[in-house]
């Protein structure tokens, strides 16, 4: 494990960064470390079950950035047909569950908030594979 966090930590420096990075691991990793380092630990922990487990992340959070367009964007219709899937198709005639809101009688609201996000500079490190 101290291998594995040193590689990380090196990988950071590397490029600029370290300064105040936090850890991005599965539960699984994260009770590891917690238990083995202890208290005494300071580097945060960010516990995620989308990460795989064996897979570690380091990140400079103050390297994020992201913006927001500054006013949604809302549209109602009432004869629009509407496609209940997680991956729709292109042809909403193939695709069901679908509804038609004119003969349901039905009105959908639909908002968009244009949204960016990065990195400003490369300062994320990452390995598979650990096993503790």
């Amino acid at each position: 494990m101290e291998g594995d966090l040193r590689a990380l930590t090196a990988a950071l420096v590397a490029v600029g960064a370290g300064r105040s990075p936090v850890l991005v691991v599965n539960p699984v990793q994260n009770t590891s470390l917690t238990l083995i380092a202890g208290p005494r630990f300071t580097i945060p922990i960010w516990p995620s079950n989308g990460i795989a487990v064996g897979t570690v992340i380091m990140v400079e959070p103050t390297s994020f950035a992201s913006a927001f367009a500054p006013t949604p964007q809302f549209e109602i219709s009432s004869q629009a047909l509407v496609q209940f899937q997680d991956t729709p198709t292109s042809d909403p005639m193939v695709g069901t569950p679908t509804k038609s809101l004119w003969q349901a009688d039905s009105i959908a609201w639909r908002t968009k908030l244009r949204a960016a996000w990065g990195m400003r500079a490369p300062h994320c490190a990452y390995l598979t594979g650990a096993t503790w």
